[in-house]
């Protein structure tokens, strides 16, 4: 059965909060009015949201996605999708970056399963096959089954010297792991400049797709190390998820308590930078991915996609805008 593990159940936390600066330009030109870029439909009729929930259908059951987005966002999620939206949507009374973007969540998936399996993937990675990413990704849910200490993250096989991208070291394998095993994380390297970035792709250096799968207890535990403070309050949403009934009210009183006191962080760079010894790189293999952070990366798949595969995805950006772009 589709989101049964052999030891537990699993659960996909779907990153849609962000509010896409950088693109709104691009969005504004396209579209004529503001909007974040994971409620826009770049690729056929389906948002990048949408998207990233079909493909977390096909892995976890429906009941078990939740979805966190950002203040107002509900605006931007089109009736007929809100209507097909599975799971859950939790909303963050206000940004503030993207550790709380995760653990907000995990606190909803632990209170209900406290023995799950957790998918986490960002709402805006252009991602093309479903289907080869729908297989690497179910592999990717049994690894962190079978080494529960372990949190894997999907590594990209990089095409050039990105300097935009986070990088990931990757040091020894995994004992026991077969044919193209994870291998350990030895450091991740963020912003790197043009001659880091071409030493990192000469040396086999990963991009980094805050992709990744793993117990919801080792996430909460690497968030109580490095995070007490804010652990300490989702720990006390945790309790009142946990009660028989709860009622809305309440928790809506303690989830906005919370973000009033909520300290801005980065969860690449105070969890994954200081857990590496628990970390495990897995290279995603076979799949088209991109994070489309910025207008010129958004063309630049356009420009070198062939085009059986641009028809057969159904890109919706014209021409014309492309080549105001400089392609």
């Amino acid at each position: 059965m589709s989101g049964i593990g052999a030891r537990g159940k699993w659960w996909a936390i779907i990153l849609a909060g962000g509010e896409g600066s950088r693109m709104q330009p691009f969005i504004n030109r396209w579209q004529g009015r503001y909007r974040p870029k994971q409620y826009c439909a770049f690729v056929g009729t389906r948002s990048m949201l949408k998207h990233t929930l079909d493909r977390s259908a096909r892995l976890v059951a429906p009941s078990r996605i939740i979805t966190v987005i950002g203040s107002g966002h509900k605006n931007y999620i089109d009736a007929t999708e809100n209507s097909n939206i599975p799971g859950r949507i939790i909303e963050q009374p206000r940004s503030m970056e993207t550790a709380p973007g995760v653990f907000f969540p995990l606190t909803y998936a632990i209170a209900s399963d406290p023995d799950a399996t957790v998918f986490i993937f960002p709402s805006d990675h252009y991602i093309f096959s479903e289907e080869a990413f729908v297989r690497a990704t179910r592999q990717l849910g049994y690894r962190a089954e079978e080494t529960s200490s372990v949190l894997f993250l999907f590594g990209a096989l990089p095409d050039g010297p990105e300097t935009d991208y986070g990088w990931i070291e990757p040091g020894t394998s995994l004992p026991g792991s077969g044919d193209d095993p994870p291998r350990r994380i030895v450091a991740f390297h963020e912003k790197p400049s043009p001659q880091e970035a071409a030493a990192y792709y000469r040396k086999g250096y990963l991009w980094n797709t805050m992709i990744m799968a793993g117990k919801a207890r080792l996430l909460w535990e690497l968030g109580c190390e490095h995070l007490p403070n804010m652990m300490k309050s989702f720990e006390k949403l945790r309790q009142i998820l946990s009660k028989r009934q709860t009622e809305k009210a309440e928790e809506r009183h303690l989830v906005s308590s919370i973000y009033e006191r909520m300290e801005v962080a980065n969860f690449s760079q105070t969890i994954l930078e200081k857990a590496t010894g628990r970390l495990a790189v897995v290279p995603l293999r076979n799949v088209e991915w991109s994070d489309w952070g910025r207008p010129s990366r958004v063309v630049e798949t356009l420009s070198r996609t062939p085009v059986r595969i641009r028809r057969l995805a159904g890109f919706t950006i014209g021409t014309s805008l492309i080549q105001d772009y400089g392609f």
